[in-house]
């Protein structure tokens, strides 16, 4: 997975930890949905 850092490098941060800290449903759908806002959907996941 490649994320760019385009000002949101928080997001970008917590995305790339491993799952298992992520797993939390809601939490990961907010940061992927807020990366796809953010980044117009150019993030490669």
């Amino acid at each position: 997975m490649v994320v760019r850092d385009d000002g949101y490098g928080r997001l970008a941060r917590r995305w790339a930890m491993p799952m298992s800290r992520a797993a939390s449903g809601d939490e990961a759908a907010n940061i992927h949905g807020a990366t796809l806002s953010v980044d117009g959907g150019r993030a490669a996941v």
